[in-house]
């Protein structure tokens, strides 16, 4: 597949091929793909089959929000390819799958879904109790997601650090980015911590007007240089935030890139003060198949072509919730994708600048429709979409779909830490009212 080679917001290298080996056969992607952007600019739409009813998936993320990408990398098992780095001579396998994952033989299982609800073997496979030991090892080797060797050694090296500082910022996006020089600028020793291999957040793959002419993207850059150039801001990208405590007791897992002598790092950090602003992720649109290979949500979409140059489809429907959705399908259009439609479950209140635009463009827009459900076996192939009183509907054939039912802040950081929440009408967030001491909440989490 071409890439889109001209993009200033491009995190790859096109000059540096990257061999890998999927499937036994050796393929190529560029510095800076992961695992599963490489596997689809080769082509490949099925990566897993789901752990029950072995039902494909396809890639639907790309920050590991879902399972959709979990293949056996290097003889692990459960790796999220969607967000991990592409890497010189890895060797990628399907899991939880016979044969392979575009012809699993035990697909047959999703054609009785209807024999098998949640929970039926604990029902009828525990009588007579000498069968349930039986059918234990069945089910378990039916559902399993990986399988690892008993003798096998996890191979790299691994390192832990034990930092102080005065101020520890959760997120590395654009609200993250402006809490940590505010602090570096009053004298605060601060650590910035952010889950992406690179700072910038939801602006950083964004090309659309920020403010005064300068993109969201330039925007992201800006506040990066910024950053870099502060001596008392410590930055760790490539990590998780993996709990809040106490007194301001933060863990982290760190993944090392080239130039570290480490591959994997724990961090456990103590800070004076902490700073949340670790944004919003999209809420997944609920319809019938919405988890079918070419069903995406809009940054994942965006992200395939701004991020890694790749356009995500040939012909497709977005069915969104919010501007930003608009904003992506604007932007995926001037790029070379055709839209045959957008559906957008709000009657009223869209940007009307992102409405001009679609309709400078030509772009139909169905005003209170949504997706009722996705057609295709392997890989999408049409949509019916719906008004939201469900009196009228249409099926329009497409291979990606868009959806997104709108965004939803990641309070992860708050909640362990025990901050309480309320919802709020206006923003349609829940938004903390009682933070523990010192600890602080910033940006799109907020509803800002």
């Amino acid at each position: 597949m071409n890439r889109l080679n001209h993009l200033s917001t491009l995190k790859i290298d096109s000059s540096e091929k990257i061999p890998f080996k999927y499937k036994g056969r050796k393929y190529f992607g560029f510095k800076g793909d992961t695992i599963a952007t490489a596997l689809y600019s080769n082509g490949v739409r099925i990566y897993a089959r789901s752990l029950k009813y072995h039902r494909p998936r396809g890639l639907y993320s790309l920050d590991g929000e879902c399972s959709n990408t979990m293949m056996q990398v290097d003889g692990i098992p459960n790796v999220r390819c969607e967000n991990t780095l592409l890497k010189e001579g890895m060797v990628v396998k399907e899991q939880n799958v016979k044969f392979s994952a575009k012809h699993d033989l035990m697909g047959f299982l999703d054609k009785l879904d209807w024999a098998m609800p949640a929970g039926f073997y604990y029902k009828t496979m525990h009588k007579p109790a000498r069968m349930w030991p039986i059918a234990m090892k069945r089910i378990r080797k039916v559902a399993g997601i990986g399988k690892l060797a008993p003798d096998f050694k996890m191979p790299g090296k691994y390192d832990e650090i034990f930092p102080t500082t005065d101020v520890c910022v959760i997120g590395g996006g654009p609200a993250g980015m402006k809490a940590a020089l505010v602090a570096a600028q009053r004298g605060l020793r601060v650590i910035l911590m952010e889950a992406r291999p690179w700072l910038g957040g939801h602006f950083e793959y964004r090309s659309a007007e920020y403010k005064d002419r300068q993109t969201f993207h330039d925007r992201a850059e800006q506040l990066a240089k910024e950053v870099e150039k502060k001596a008392n801001i410590r930055v760790f990208t490539y990590t998780s935030m993996v709990g809040t405590y106490n007194n301001n007791l933060i863990t982290g897992f760190q993944i090392g890139k080239e130039t570290d002598f480490f591959d994997e790092r724990y961090i456990e950090i103590r800070a004076n003060a902490v700073v949340v602003a670790t944004g919003c992720i999209e809420r997944p649109l609920i319809f019938d198949n919405n988890e079918r290979p070419g069903v995406m949500q809009v940054a994942c979409a965006l992200r395939l072509a701004k991020t890694y140059g790749l356009l995500p489809g040939k012909n497709a429907v977005f069915s969104i919730g919010h501007d930003m959705g608009l904003e992506a399908a604007v932007t995926l259009y001037d790029l070379g994708l055709a839209i045959e439609c957008i559906a957008d479950i709000r009657e009223d209140g869209q940007d009307e600048s992102l409405l001009k635009a679609v309709q400078d463009r030509n772009i139909i827009l169905h005003k209170g429709w949504v997706a009722a459900m996705a057609h295709g076996g392997k890989q999408v192939k049409k949509v019916t979409l719906t008004s939201i009183d469900g009196t009228v509907s249409k099926t329009i054939n497409c291979d990606l779909l868009v959806a997104s039912a709108g965004m939803t802040p990641v309070t992860g950081a708050l909640t362990v830490a025990q901050a309480k929440l309320k919802y709020d009408s206006h923003t349609g967030f829940f938004l903390p009212i009682d933070l523990p001491e010192k600890m602080h909440a910033a940006g799109w989490l907020l509803g800002l």
